[in-house]
């Protein structure tokens, strides 16, 4: 197939950072369209300028299946192109996502940054290959308004002008080397075909009731100017939402010795306990008001609807990479508040009559009541009404399916509480919701939330279990029991690291192994493992059968002598029991799944740590977001096996909604939504077609549930 490598450069008024990229495409200029097919050299139209794209390439752009179009954030250049080409008469909807491919999502599957210059960066790219450090300043200049609103033309600075054309260029230059690098790890064609369903999902968009979302914004800052005024009367701060003063002032009320730690939406509670001042617990109420931010979201819709009255590119695809998972963007979807009102209908009714009176006669707390109506505000469009589907405890289902716990199995087969199973397991002995052993349920709940991918007593307080009045002492009781009851969860989370550990071990032709060991660490069952070992052809049979031990307490991982295992094709290594395995492609230790995708660490290392070997790569730190060295161990792998399998599950269904006709319209963590019909489809449906067996997942026991309304909720 020929490849049409394609970058644009823009200019608009309004920041694509503040109103995202399909507001920014309805109302930008082309500047300049650079391109080049295969290996020719990079062709720039200079369209800010007169020039015009030529005709070949507008026909191949537009609908031309045998010419693959490629850019890096192919998203943008697909839907600059989208509305360029509709106003001038030669287009209707959206290009065709299934003619396109985005290099960035390319380096995202493999576990690399997004940006082309940090991409680069990554793989090495020379200075003459790289993109040019200039842009930044050039796109300054020409793509964005000085104060008064106004553009730098090419005719006003014609040297900086060739040197953007360059830039541009050099933008194509370096999108294809990149991607010649990377190429032979293309996508499958599945995930081809779900970035194109990914794209036709943000083409739809959602439609945003902006009467809701103004009101909710009026009534709140006439709220919070209220709240500040009195926060301000009471402490004489002149600015008593700062952390800093607020502090100060609670430390001298109070007249304790040092200021309190933190402020937070945990901490406040706390401390408003802790004050004796009434004046004190006040000023603290109005501080939690003052601090909720959630309700900026409202502006966020009204920022970037769209002027069919929809919010577009809410859905980034595989924006965890290391998961495959998307990730959100603009509105933040996959982190909504929750919503705990009953009376949705009456509360929405209310603000869409921005009336704040009868808001304060109604609801105690306005700025929390407008945040859990923040959901709400997405509506289905006219004539339509959503069909919300959402799979069941997914992952508790994945992990049992995948470690072939199978008392966990029967439980979801009998469609039972997993909480209560966990705990009647832990505790042996029968629990029951609201019945018998009823009080038992909530630690089998705070267990499994925390526990499932080598949680210990840390992973059980951050879940909040020292807030209900256990000591440590009965938190590691809790691990222990929970870790009893589910053992081949436990073995599994070790062969994770075993097998990801001798997977590196190989590729660097070292003489080590590790492995699992289920035996009781007798010589007999040592020469039996290694005999397991060496069927799999990792082991001569002339091996040394002295074993050392690998990682202390109780891990049963041993270190065990290998010969002859240098070769030039490197062996997966399998996962004992689930359809998992590791192998390193050059600097590259992939984890394949069921389903046959791949998911990347790149620049795989091990290092000698606490506990023995331990394994590294490169990613991007969730926390600082710089590219780093990161550790990961066998229960972390683990949960990255599972979100990712629960992923892939979403997506199968995805892809069979859509087939269906179920036209979705944004889908979060492990729920999708519908903008249907009315009159067509229906909730059972849709739960039919979640639920559905997979192929390459046979024995997971899937199960969905939902809803239908005209506006988004969570039930």
């Amino acid at each position: 197939m020929k490849v049409l490598g394609i970058d644009l450069e823009t200019r608009n008024k309004e920041d694509i950072k503040k109103v995202g990229g399909y507001r920014y495409a309805e109302n930008c200029e082309i500047l300049l369209f650079a391109y080049a097919y295969d290996e020719d050299p990079v062709q720039v139209i200079d369209m800010a300028s007169g020039e015009e794209i030529p005709r070949f390439v507008i026909s191949d752009v537009l609908d031309n299946p045998d010419v693959l179009k490629v850019a890096y954030n192919a998203q943008f250049e697909r839907t600059v192109l989208s509305n360029y080409f509709r106003s001038k008469g030669m287009l209707t909807g959206w290009l065709d996502a299934h003619q396109w491919l985005c290099t960035m999502v390319l380096g995202m599957t493999l576990g690399l940054p997004a940006g082309l210059d940090a991409l680069g960066k990554v793989l090495g790219l020379s200075e003459d290959k790289a993109k040019m450090a200039i842009g930044k300043k050039l796109i300054q200049k020409f793509c964005k308004p000085d104060r008064k609103g106004n553009f730098v033309l090419p005719s006003e600075a014609p040297e900086d002008w060739k040197t953007f054309i360059e830039y541009n260029r050099r933008d194509v230059e370096t999108e294809r080397t990149l991607r010649k690098m990377m190429w032979k790890y293309v996508p499958s064609p599945t995930e081809r075909k779900l970035w194109a369903l990914d794209q036709r999902i943000n083409d739809r968009g959602v439609h945003i009731d902006q009467k809701l979302a103004k009101n909710a914004i009026a009534i709140d800052t006439e709220c919070r100017d209220e709240v500040m005024e009195e926060a301000r009367e009471l402490t004489g701060l002149q600015n008593p939402s700062s952390n800093a003063q607020l502090k100060v002032w609670l430390q001298e009320q109070e007249g304790w010795d040092e200021p309190p730690a933190s402020l937070t939406k945990t901490t406040i509670p706390e401390l408003i306990e802790k004050c004796k001042n009434e004046d004190c617990k006040r000023a603290l109420e109005l501080k939690l008001k003052l601090g909720k931010t959630s309700t900026k979201k409202y502006q966020t819709m009204l920022d970037t609807v769209c002027k069919d009255g929809n919010v577009h590119g809410l859905l980034q695809f595989y924006g965890a990479s290391r998961t495959g998972r998307w990730a959100g963007r603009l509105v933040q979807t996959q982190n909504l508040p929750r919503c705990y009102l009953e009376d949705l209908d009456d509360a929405r009714g209310t603000v869409l009559l921005g009336d704040r009176e009868i808001m304060e006669f109604l609801y105690e707390n306005i700025p929390d009541t407008l945040s859990q109506l923040i959901r709400t505000a997405f509506t289905a469009s006219p004539g339509c009404r959503f069909i919300d589907a959402d799979f069941s405890a997914i992952e508790a289902r994945v992990i049992a399916w995948l470690a072939k716990e199978e008392w966990r199995q029967e439980v979801f087969r009998k469609n039972g509480d997993i909480y209560c199973a966990s705990a009647s397991q832990m505790f042996h002995v029968p629990v029951e919701k609201h019945g018998i052993n009823g009080h038992l349920r909530q630690k089998g709940k705070i267990a499994e939330l925390a526990l499932g991918y080598n949680g210990s007593i840390g992973a059980l307080k951050n879940m909040g279990a020292d807030k209900m009045g256990l000591s440590d002492e009965e938190l590691k009781s809790i691990v222990v029991k929970w870790r009893e009851a589910s053992p081949h969860i436990v073995e599994l989370w070790h062969n994770m690291q075993a097998a990801a550990i001798n997977a590196v071990l190989q590729s660097k032709h070292e003489s080590k192994g590790y492995m699992y060991f289920k035996g009781k660490d007798t010589e007999a069952d040592t020469n039996q493992n290694a005999d397991m070992l060496h069927e799999e052809g990792y082991m001569d049979p002339d091996r040394d059968t002295d074993v050392d031990e690998f990682i202390s307490n109780r891990s049963r991982i041993k270190r065990i002598e290998m010969h002859g295992t240098k070769t030039e094709t490197p062996k997966p290594w399998k996962i004992p029991n689930a359809n998992l395995s590791f192998v390193v492609e050059g600097n590259i230790l992939f984890m394949q799944l069921p389903s046959r995708r791949r998911i990347a660490y790149y620049q795989p290392e091990l290092e000698e740590g606490e506990y023995g070997l331990e394994l590294t790569y490169h990613g991007v730190n969730q926390t600082t977001r710089q590219w780093t060295k990161l550790r990961t161990y066998g229960g972390k792998l683990t949960e990255n096996a599972v979100q990712s399998i629960a992923r892939d599950c979403l997506a199968t269904a995805m892809l069979r909604l859509d087939e269906a006709g179920y036209p979705i319209v944004m889908h979060i963590h492990d729920e999708m939504v519908a903008d249907m019909p009315e009159g067509k489809g229906s909730l059972d449906d849709a739960v039919r077609i979640m639920s559905q067996p997979i192929r390459w997942a046979p024995g997971l026991v899937l199960n969905a549930d939902g809803w239908e309304d005209k506006y988004f909720k969570k039930e």
